[in-house]
């Protein structure tokens, strides 16, 4: 091994495999009742550290309405509008180029991937992914940690249990599922950016944000909850 791998390898091995993850989170309007899988999502999520560092990262936010162009444009840098089978081919091609691996937070993430694209892509996707949820009651389970799995926002409760004095996510006032539709209407309504008020506005922003917010409390408890 050359002297670059080996110090690579090493500043890897101290820094910990939580900073080589891709922290995923979905939004979207959810399942109606009596449906067997939920619509496809609205947005996701992705956060990724910085490799080969110890600190540091990025959001990036995906939108799968192509009637959303102007939330993607009001977002700036950080976003994209993109089909959401080529989305999921992003994530599984860059952890087969890369060395990362997904996280999500749970069942409702790896649920939504299986519904919406072919057994080919998700059996790939499977193979690069973990279930966080799984992998923080597994941790807590072998220390023996009390934890109120009945919360109405169970990331919340893990992250106050396992990262205590990290401040946990604030919903939006208008919900997740609700912000997805009003945005929808907003959408069809104004297609420029410039015309929307500046409470629409607010409305996207809010939501993007609980989203970043959502895949930074992944991403602190696989930190806590990973092997070293």
């Amino acid at each position: 091994m050359s002297a670059a791998r080996l110090i690579n390898s090493n500043l890897e091995a101290a820094i910990g495999p939580h900073r080589r993850g891709i922290y995923l989170d979905f939004e979207g309007v959810g399942r109606a009742r009596g449906d067997d899988i939920s619509p496809r999502p609205h947005l996701a999520g992705v956060y990724r550290p910085h490799l080969g560092k110890s600190t540091g990262g990025h959001y990036h936010c995906y939108f799968f309405e192509p009637s959303w162009q102007p939330v993607n444009n009001g977002c700036g840098t950080f976003s994209s509008l993109l089909d959401f089978n080529d989305f999921v081919h992003v994530l599984v091609d860059e952890c087969e180029r890369d060395g990362r691996f997904i996280y999500f937070w749970s069942q409702h993430e790896e649920a939504l991937i299986k519904g919406l694209v072919s057994p080919e892509l998700h059996a790939q996707f499977d193979k690069y992914s973990a279930n966080a949820l799984k992998l923080a009651r597994r941790f807590k389970n072998k220390r023996d940690l009390e934890i109120e799995e009945k919360a109405p926002k169970l990331l919340n409760t893990y992250l106050e249990a396992l990262v205590p004095n990290c401040s946990t996510v604030v919903a939006p006032k208008i919900g997740a599922a609700e912000s997805c539709r009003r945005i929808d209407r907003y959408c069809s309504k104004a297609k420029r950016w410039r015309s929307w008020t500046p409470r629409q506005k607010a409305c996207a922003n809010d939501l993007v944000n609980y989203n970043k917010e959502d895949c930074l409390a992944v991403y602190r408890i696989c930190r806590r909850v990973l092997p070293r």
